[in-house]
């Protein structure tokens, strides 16, 4: 059996503060991005989880290039960005706690040592540690957007791989969406017809068929415009690669008439 970690109040707080990351808290900007994979760090008590570093870099442990993309993305658009600060297989910040896949003891048929037979105690403490904190900083920041009287529209950031399993993945970008899609059905239409790639519409996965934070928690209560913006991770491996599509979506996003009540 596994003994959880003894953390101090001091050493708690500080993986707490390094859960989340925001960029441009100040600006009033009506997007607001979110990064739910942006990191493939574990805090260090739990080393590595077992795996390997390789392992743990690659796509299982986050998406490659979306935290880059959503920085660029933040000082083209002047809006805030919310990024997490530790790999989804210490905790998933896009699924419900109760999910399978919270602490996923295998992740793209890797096998997690150190995600097998989790009590609850462990799953609360990760929770409280990584979960909670980019949760709250993100609600914190959405009704305080709501209240002064601007209705956010939200782009959550994210990268895929362009191989699943035994299946290809021929799109080069997907905007994905649930409930109301005008927001995002513009932004796909300006990618669609400034992009000679695969362009993938709730693909490579549909958003509508899937619980997941962001927009169950976060976005559809709140009646949010939205779009989950998933790019094929090997087209964001450089910095030019990431100059270019930030440059290329932030043109796209601009370009949306305001349509929503």
């Amino acid at each position: 059996m596994r003994l959880l970690p003894v953390l101090s109040d001091p050493e708690r707080e500080q993986i707490r503060k390094a859960a989340v990351q925001v960029l441009r808290d100040g600006d009033n900007s009506e997007i607001v991005l979110t990064c739910e994979h942006a990191s493939c760090c574990v805090p260090e008590p739990w080393g590595v989880l077992g795996l390997t570093r390789s392992e743990i870099e690659d796509h299982i442990g986050w998406d490659p290039g979306a935290a880059a993309l959503t920085r660029s993305l933040s000082d083209a658009l002047s809006a805030t960005a919310v990024l997490s600060g530790y790999s989804r297989l210490f905790a998933e910040c896009n699924r419900m706690v109760d999910a399978h896949d919270f602490a996923a003891p295998v992740s793209g048929g890797v096998h997690v040592p150190d995600n097998q037979n989790l009590t609850g105690e462990e799953l609360a403490l990760r929770k409280a540690l990584a979960f909670d904190p980019y949760h709250d900083t993100l609600r914190q920041y959405l009704d305080a957007r709501i209240s002064s009287g601007v209705k956010p529209r939200v782009i959550s950031v994210h990268s895929f791989t362009p191989r699943l399993g035994e299946h290809e993945r021929p799109w080069h970008v997907g905007v994905l969406w649930k409930g109301d899609g005008r927001f995002a059905e513009q932004l796909f239409g300006h990618i669609k017809a400034g992009y000679d790639g695969a362009v993938g519409f709730n693909e490579p996965y549909d958003a509508r068929e899937h619980e997941t934070m962001i927009l169950d928690h976060h976005v559809l209560p709140r009646r949010l415009p939205h779009a989950i913006l998933e790019i094929r991770n090997d087209l964001l491996g450089t910095g030019e690669q990431v100059a270019q599509w930030s440059w290329f979506i932030s043109r796209c996003v601009k370009a949306i008439e305001p349509v929503w009540a």
